[in-house]
């Protein structure tokens, strides 16, 4: 009978471990909560703001499927449209991950892997860093552990538990991003993963594939695939509406074809978030040694079953690879967008440093804490992460330094979107090429003729130009040789990567009045 002494050590092992990552997590989320909105949030908040028929049709024009916009649409209705306030959804749905995954990993493991899976993925800086941004992307991590959850358990008792809850998350993440259909494409794999391996081994023939003599085994692929397409079936009316209203994929940033370095990056993003350039170069490079650890863990004796970890290494590389091939004919990769395998990424990751000697293991386990901590904090206060977007930085100098005689430019033009949110002076907003957002389909191509023609009326009407560039779409060059030739360079000022402004004089003995603005 255990003794009082290790329930009480237990408890304070549990507070410890609760005070620590509540006051981590806690100290990330009121700074990210309050840093300058992004592009991304800047498009959602002003698609949702809209009436509900316009906002669906704004919707099906984007890229993502409806159900984060229909809840951010109600949120904001109760409790305001500002920033902060549209990010604490995601900060709920980043908390609600947290006992699903949990449970996952102890179900599929242990109390040790489970708490330490969780630790990481509390920690890590990628999740941080999105938990805290007000876009589908903590709800898409949710839904993967949630229904990872309901999977393994119906998988482990052949159908007889965990069939309701795995069809609710099922249709939840297909409501919450696309992608999520290649977690359920690897789940079914995985249900045939047996068979087919003895199939194309010739253990088996294909009679005895189609025909099961496991009666059990039978009902339960049966049943598996009838919820997986029941979930799936109930995606097709959105699927419909979209086709319906057409596309508008040209309102998105270029994405460049990816290269291999980027799948190591992505890895590299999701364990320690987005360090300067010149680091995620350093960590990359050590590549050759991830796959030494990895080899030695799988040849090594382990205490976990083999063919359950097989699941989690199904979904977390699968859809990576198809991601990663599926972009050399569009583009899409991109590390946002596959926040859907950090559960079973973070599983893994655990459960590799738990099968090293005790020992070792604590040392391991304590340098990644470690780690994951400098970056998060690294990531959190330079103004040289990658991800940072300070168009709040941006409104302030404008609101300072342009005037009624000024006009203020942005390239490329749904850039507009974060500008126009935090910028609250008099002076004209404007984009380059000129968008109008009332009419339909997409942004206009650029044009050079075009351009000469935008920059001359502007002369005709103001005294100088602020152009802001960022997001490069493949003609910024053009934009800034023009006016870098053609008029001269007041003042350049760089807010945060890739994201600067350039102030340039059209007309001399205007005076550019500054008036006072309220």
């Amino acid at each position: 009978m255990r003794s009082y002494t290790f329930y009480l050590t237990t408890f304070l092992k549990y507070f410890v471990v609760f005070v620590f990552l509540g006051s981590v997590i806690g100290i990330n989320t009121y700074f990210l909560l309050h840093q300058s909105i992004g592009l991304d949030e800047a498009q959602s908040i002003w698609i949702v703001t809209k009436p509900m028929g316009a906002m669906l049709q704004l919707t099906a024009q984007d890229v993502h499927p409806p159900l984060y916009n229909l809840l951010l649409h109600y949120w904001l209705l109760i409790f305001g449209t500002d920033i902060s306030v549209a990010r604490i959804l995601s900060v709920i749905f980043f908390v609600f991950t947290i006992p699903f995954l949990f449970q996952m990993s102890k179900e599929s493991s242990n109390s040790r892997v489970a708490f330490l899976t969780v630790i990481l993925f509390s920690l890590s800086p990628f999740i941080l860093w999105y938990s805290s941004e007000a876009r589908m992307y903590s709800m898409l991590a949710f839904a993967t552990a949630a229904n990872s959850l309901y999977f393994l358990r119906m998988f482990r008792t052949r159908g007889d538990k965990g069939g309701l809850g795995f069809f609710i998350t099922a249709a939840f993440g297909l409501y919450t991003h696309y992608f999520f259909i290649l977690l359920l494409g690897t789940q079914a794999l995985f249900v045939l993963y047996k068979g087919l391996v003895n199939l194309v081994s010739g253990k088996i023939s294909v009679s005895e594939f189609l025909n099961n003599p496991d009666e059990k085994n039978k009902i339960f692929v049966k049943k598996f695939f009838k919820i997986l397409i029941s979930a799936s079936i109930l995606l097709l009316p959105w699927l419909l509406y979209v086709f319906l209203n057409g596309s508008a994929s040209n309102t998105q940033p270029l994405i460049p074809k990816p290269t291999t370095y980027n799948i190591f990056e992505l890895f590299v993003n999701v364990m320690f978030g987005f360090p300067t350039a010149a680091i995620q170069t350093i960590i990359v490079s050590m590549w050759p040694l991830l796959g030494i650890i990895f080899f030695f863990v799988f040849t090594h004796r382990k205490t976990q079953p083999l063919f359950t970890v097989r699941y989690f290494l199904m979904a977390t590389f699968i859809p990576v690879f198809i991601i990663y091939l599926g972009s050399f004919i569009k583009p899409v990769f991109l590390s946002r967008y596959l926040i859907f395998i950090t559960p079973t990424f973070f599983f893994l990751i655990a459960w590799i440093l738990v099968n090293y000697a005790k020992k070792l293991s604590s040392y391991l386990i304590a340098a990644v804490i470690v780690l994951m901590l400098v970056f998060s904090f690294e990531q959190d206060f330079t103004s040289y992460t990658p991800v940072k977007e300070n168009y709040k930085g941006v409104a302030e100098y404008l609101y300072k330094n342009a005037s009624a005689n000024d006009v203020i430019a942005v390239t490329a033009p749904f850039t507009i979107y974060p500008l126009e949110y935090s910028y609250n002076g008099i002076t004209t907003l404007d984009t380059i090429p000129q968008w109008d957002r009332l009419q339909e389909g997409g942004i206009p191509p650029f044009n050079s003729s075009d351009l000469i023609t935008q920059v001359d009326n502007y002369k005709k009407q103001y005294a100088r130009l602020f152009v802001v560039y960022s997001y490069n779409q493949g003609y910024e060059n053009k934009i800034k040789n023009y006016l870098d030739e053609h008029y001269k360079i007041e003042k350049t000022v760089n807010f945060s990567q890739g994201l600067w402004l350039r102030v340039y004089t059209l007309q001399y003995g205007v005076a550019s009045l500054k008036v006072t603005q309220y």
